[in-house]
């Protein structure tokens, strides 16, 4: 059902009709880039495109309401997006559901009418598939899957109307250089999804040369619409935003900004917390929060990821005139990033060369800092909201197209 809907300056974007579904595992109280991006996009689609957007989510959470709620006064959420989660959902309608293991140790769904008698009984993915054919009541629609998690089972929803796509929110590749273990149920039959989109063009390149299928994969880079410039004296400090896990080596950033003589402030939470924090240095962690007015006040932004896929941490910096200095890892940084002239590149895993970054980037006039942090804004820019939305507007319309042409040619078959 199309609503009405507040469109930005510039005039709509023709986004394909249809009921737009996003579908993610879970939305958890401290939330990475994944789902930041993913209702960054879904914002995206409402304001420009005037279409609704439903998030879906699958995890027993029984506070969903109260997320929802916060969400919204966070402004992650806008009118004509909606937080919906499966259990609540059939909790709703009068029918809830319960979970259990029967006699051969199989996980099983039962759904229950008011009277408490079973109408339904099921497998779990068999029992997220019927709850997507109870959303939609036949309705056409695009469901883009931002979970790894979710994408297990979206890849077996096949319906005559719907497209299913999956976004890649990150590397593909393992340590081994082989397709990373979390990612092979959902890749390796990769012509299972309509479309498979992944942020950069050399990941897609990578893909189609290990996984063929190059007519389902399709470029959308992450978006960002806060490009402006910093009216906040910025100081010399650096700044992390990163979960503190082994992943994102912020003990590298860390010790390349004591090494360069640079403060520190460290935005995010993880594991890694108290072993960072015994560190010593003059870095200051200062967990979880919302990120208002960070970049602006900031004056360079470390990034030292073993692998990133289009990182929304680097577009927003940039956007707001932050400069950021990233490991050249596979995938992302090499391609928003032009070295020496709206930030720089290091090589992955030189915390040497990475402090030798920060005093350089430091010692510059501030003419030529001046200069740099415009370019890095022209360069976020590129990646505003309205042209990242004209792209899903085109992947979207020829991922439909092709759906009908192949169900068609099924049906001839």
């Amino acid at each position: 059902m199309r609503v009405p809907f507040a469109i930005a300056q510039g005039g709509r974007v023709h986004l394909p009709a249809g009921r737009h579904l996003a579908v993610t595992w879970g939305v958890a109280d401290r939330f990475g880039g994944m789902t930041r991006a993913m209702l960054h996009r879904s914002r995206a689609f409402v304001r420009l495109g005037g279409v609704p957007v439903d998030v879906l989510t699958f995890d027993h959470r029984d506070d969903y309401p109260q997320l929802e709620q916060r969400l919204r006064d966070e402004g992650e959420l806008v009118h004509g997006m909606r937080l919906l989660n499966i259990w609540d959902w059939f909790r709703d309608q009068g029918t809830p559901a319960q979970e259990h293991v029967d006699d051969e140790g199989r996980r099983r769904i039962v759904v229950r009418d008011a009277s408490g008698e079973v109408i339904r009984e099921s497998g779990p993915w068999a029992f997220y598939r019927h709850w997507l054919d109870r959303l939609r009541s036949g309705d056409p629609a695009f469901v883009i899957v931002d979970s790894k998690t979710a994408a297990r089972f979206a890849a077996t929803y096949r319906r005559k109307n719907v497209a299913v796509l999956h976004v890649v929110h990150n590397s593909h590749l393992g340590p081994d250089g082989q397709l990373r273990g979390s990612r092979r149920d959902a890749l390796e039959q990769l012509d299972r999804f309509d479309t498979v989109v992944v942020l950069s063009e050399r990941q897609r390149d990578d893909m189609v040369g290990m996984l063929g299928h190059a007519e389902r994969l399709a470029v959308v880079p992450n978006a960002t619409d806060r490009v402006r410039r910093s009216t906040v004296p910025r100081g010399d400090a650096g700044v992390v935003v990163a979960s503190l896990d082994g992943r994102k080596r912020v003990d590298h950033a860390v010790r390349a900004a004591q090494q360069a003589g640079v403060p520190l402030d460290v935005f995010g939470d993880g594991p890694k917390r108290q072993q960072l924090e015994a560190l010593g240095t003059d870095a200051v962690f200062h967990g979880h929060r919302p990120l208002q007015g960070v970049y602006p006040a900031a004056s360079l932004l470390l990034l030292t990821s073993k692998a990133e896929g289009f990182p929304l941490v680097l577009l927003e910096a940039m956007a707001a005139g932050c400069i950021p200095i990233a490991y050249d890892v596979p995938y992302g940084p090499a391609d928003i990033i032009t070295d020496g002239v709206d930030g720089y590149l290091v090589r992955e895993g030189d915390i040497d060369g990475l402090a030798a970054r920060i005093r350089e980037f430091t010692a510059l006039p501030p003419r030529a800092r001046a200069r740099m942090r415009r370019a890095a804004r022209r360069r976020a820019a590129a990646f505003s909201d309205r042209r990242v939305t004209r792209r899903w507007a085109g992947v979207l319309a020829a991922t439909a197209a092709r759906h009908r042409a192949e169900w068609r040619s099924a049906a001839v078959g």
